[in-house]
């Protein structure tokens, strides 16, 4: 018979990349930059009128009536996330935290012998996550008449950085070009652990002690190229996005899986486990794809109205860590500890609305999709649950001298069900039994921005 609170847990384990990775990894809408841009939901491709114009849009930054210095948004993010049953039946797992909002700082680089060109710099966190998830206590034991008690945690803590140089000349008055180089630079740390001990109602003890750790980091260079298109009150715009070029990547996996005294396969033997590996200086990789942007904004008296798409093409499966198989020392069989991914192809769309409130005060209001890039059934170990998610934003900006105040909030939501990807060793046969269980995720941002005119 199957050990039930034992399957459920060695497979959150084992498949589990984190609570963070669960919203993130697969969805490329779920960062915003500079407050204004924030809250009218990343609906600026044709009508960013701020220096996150290195991100939304560089060809729009020569058309820019005077120097400015982005610091974007100041504020916390509370995000929530459950996965029912994740710990067995009856037990959800659940993970909550405050965290400081992502940065952009971002900056014109006044030089008054460019003319009618411009260069901007700008630093930004692309991708973020960190996240831990404890399930401690005791739970029903396998034994009639035993006693049982577990631990499980799972961390996660993903960042990816991008520092970028932005060029930018007018074509003309009303159309400005520009292209923006950024080298990225992406970091992941993830870990699970398990320990799982049962006092049999013989009096026999079993335990199992399950560690997965991989680690690595890469490098890689891209490009966003853009147009903007003043035709006042109508403004457009378009980008595109070049795929990632490889400079280099390393990492480590370690893959330590110990059991003894339980029977997996109720057969009436203990089915005893020892599978261990740590592999360093592994080649890591991690490709992005196409994007192609577009938006524009048109104005009905006080009311703006903007809308942005952005198509962003899928990823071919390939290999992060590109580890080596090994053989379990106590049963024989091969085991593949591949850190991979996927994506397929996906169309994210906003809306926003931008209202002249008096002279020096704006309201705005926005609706966001963030479809994820997870394919059903796909190979990747990576990203565990296809969860679409979406963002409702609203808030009001301020002029104060040659200062613009911004401040709002943004809630986001989403839910779907995990996926059976449990691409590991089956380790004593269990299945991935959390196939199909719920993961629901929302998110706030509270948030204040502001940039200086020089």
């Amino acid at each position: 018979m199957r050990k039930i609170f034992l399957a459920a847990l060695l497979t959150s384990l084992l498949v589990l990349p984190g609570p963070a990775s669960v919203a993130q990894i697969s969805n490329y809408w779920n960062q915003q930059y500079g407050t204004r841009s924030t809250l009218l939901g990343g609906a600026v491709i044709g009508s960013v009128s701020d220096m996150s114009a290195t991100y939304y849009n560089p060809g729009a930054i020569s058309l820019f009536e005077e120097d400015a210095i982005l610091l974007s948004a100041r504020g916390y993010e509370y995000s929530a996330q459950r996965i029912k049953n994740g710990a067995g039946d009856g037990r959800d797992l659940t993970s909550s935290k405050i965290s400081p909002l992502p940065d952009l700082v971002a900056s014109s680089l006044p030089f008054d012998w460019l003319g009618e060109q411009a260069l901007a710099f700008s630093i930004l966190v692309r991708s973020r996550g960190n996240s831990a998830i404890q399930a401690r206590g005791p739970v029903s034991p396998t034994s009639p008449g035993g006693t049982a008690d577990t631990e499980l945690i799972l961390f996660d803590d993903m960042s990816e950085f991008w520092g970028g140089l932005t060029y930018s000349t007018r074509l003309s008055d009303r159309i400005g070009v520009g292209v923006t180089t950024y080298l990225a630079v992406r970091d992941q740390d993830r870990r699970s652990q398990l320990l799982a001990q049962e006092i049999m109602a013989n009096g026999d003890i079993a335990a199992s002690i399950l560690i997965n750790h991989q680690t690595y980091m890469h490098a890689r260079l891209l490009w966003k190229a853009g147009i903007g298109i003043n035709l006042s009150p109508l403004t457009l715009g378009a980008t595109i996005t070049t795929p990632g070029v490889g400079l280099f990547g390393t990492g480590s996996s370690l893959v330590n899986s110990t059991s003894t005294g339980f029977d997996f396969d109720g057969d009436g033997m203990e089915d005893n486990i020892l599978a261990g590996s740590y592999q360093s200086d592994v080649d890591a990789d991690y490709r992005s794809s196409w994007s192609y942007g577009a938006g524009a904004s048109y104005s009905f008296g006080d009311v703006k109205v903007h809308v942005s798409g952005e198509y962003i093409d899928g990823v071919d499966f390939f290999r992060i860590l590109d580890t080596e198989d090994f053989v379990a020392q106590s049963s024989g069989d091969t085991i593949s500890s591949h850190l991979t991914h996927e994506a397929e192809p996906v169309f994210n769309y906003a809306f926003g609305l931008e209202v002249l409130m008096g002279e020096k005060t704006k309201a705005y209001v926005s609706f966001s999709t963030d479809f994820s890039a997870g394919i059903q059934g796909s190979r990747s170990t990576l990203s565990i649950a296809k969860q679409d998610i979406f963002h409702i934003g609203g808030g009001a900006a301020f002029v104060v001298g040659r200062w613009d105040l911004i401040a709002g909030a943004v809630y986001a939501f989403g839910q779907d069900k995990l996926e059976d990807v449990f691409r590991a060793a089956d380790v004593g046969g269990l299945a991935s039994s959390l196939s199909g269980s719920d993961v629901t995720f929302q998110r706030i941002r509270v948030l204040f921005g502001f940039s200086f005119r020089l």
